[in-house]
């Protein structure tokens, strides 16, 4: 399995940061909204929701 870059195996980061689902998911959570959540981790709101869209897809085991 692929480590992520911090090298601790976590998955699900978003190639080029070093930021993970998990960390767009509880930013989500947080503020409620893609565009906020892409100004607060400096991601783009494309993607913000490719790592919802991974999240929702782990979570259903699909």
């Amino acid at each position: 399995m692929p480590h992520g870059p911090d090298g601790a195996g976590r998955e699900g980061w978003i190639t080029g940061t070093r930021v993970y689902a998990a960390d767009v998911i509880e930013a989500l959570d947080r503020l409620g909204s893609e565009s906020d959540v892409a100004a607060e981790l400096g991601l783009s709101e494309h993607q913000v929701r490719v790592a919802v869209e991974w999240d929702e897809r782990r979570r259903s085991g699909s």
